[in-house]
């Protein structure tokens, strides 16, 4: 999972023309994000309450993805919910991807091995008054078999459970939009240089944030402000101890699994 309560990405610039005539002719076909100069456009720039760049509270997977706000591959191949990048943010790295396919893989396969071991044992059950040495040896073997296959399914979990929070981080980082297991957005992060209409940010300090949020409550992790008229949903600014790490729109309802 990524930060959340209880546990940002770049913006496109304007291209700059050699000439004088060929400029004046860009700046009506600047990128729409962008106004005048490439300064960018405050309806889009900021990242609030209602969202950013047309995704917020509400918004579904296939929305999104047709909206053009969003890169059309996953950034991440693990299990829960989906991540994807802002279109004009790092793409996903082949290596990394495959890394965590392969992990993926190996605690479902681990796991269901382990599974049928314990199956298998229970059904042919323990040795009573009587019984041969080999059939002891054999129940042995087969408690042996079961302990390791746990062992490996143990092992695998935790090196996904590693990859998890190598994504989630730089999920953080460069921000995105998450979703859950319904197809509706679970977590919206901003990318690091966009801002709340107040001013704050990833590199904002603790204490111009509670100026600007008043009534942001601390959570584990960091300040969480629940959003006015839209239930569920929260804006929370994650938090070293003293400057702004990441902002988002996080969702409780929504799950991952």
């Amino acid at each position: 999972m990524t930060f959340a309560p209880r546990r940002g990405g770049t913006r496109l610039l304007a291209t700059a023309l050699a000439t004088a005539a060929l400029l004046a002719g860009a700046v009506a076909c600047t990128d729409a994000r962008t106004g005048p100069g490439g300064s960018p456009n405050q309806a889009s720039d900021v990242f609030g309450p209602k969202g950013y760049r047309g995704l917020g509270p509400g918004t579904t997977k296939d929305t999104a993805l047709a909206g053009g706000a969003l890169q059309s591959t996953p950034l991440s191949a693990l299990s829960g919910c989906t991540l994807y990048g802002y279109h004009d943010g790092p793409a996903a790295d082949p290596a990394v991807i495959a890394a965590e396919a392969a992990a993926t893989t190996k605690v479902k396969d681990t796991g269901a091995a382990a599974d049928k071991a314990q199956a298998d044992a229970a059904a042919a059950g323990q040795p009573g008054a009587g019984a041969s040495a080999r059939e002891y040896a054999d129940a042995a073997a087969r408690s042996a078999q079961v302990a390791k296959l746990l062992s490996d399914s143990t092992a695998a979990i935790a090196e996904e459970t590693t990859l998890l929070a190598a994504r989630d981080k730089s999920f953080e980082a460069v921000g995105g939009a998450k979703f859950g297991t319904t197809g509706h957005l679970k977590q919206l992060i901003a990318p690091p240089k966009a801002r709340t209409a107040e001013g704050i940010g990833t590199g904002s300090t603790v204490d111009d944030l509670k100026k600007a949020y008043p009534k942001a409550e601390a959570v584990e992790g960091g300040w969480s402000l629940p959003l006015d008229g839209t239930p569920g949903w929260e804006l929370f600014f994650a938090t070293d101890t003293a400057k702004v790490t990441a902002v988002s729109l996080f969702g409780t309802e929504e799950k991952c699994l």
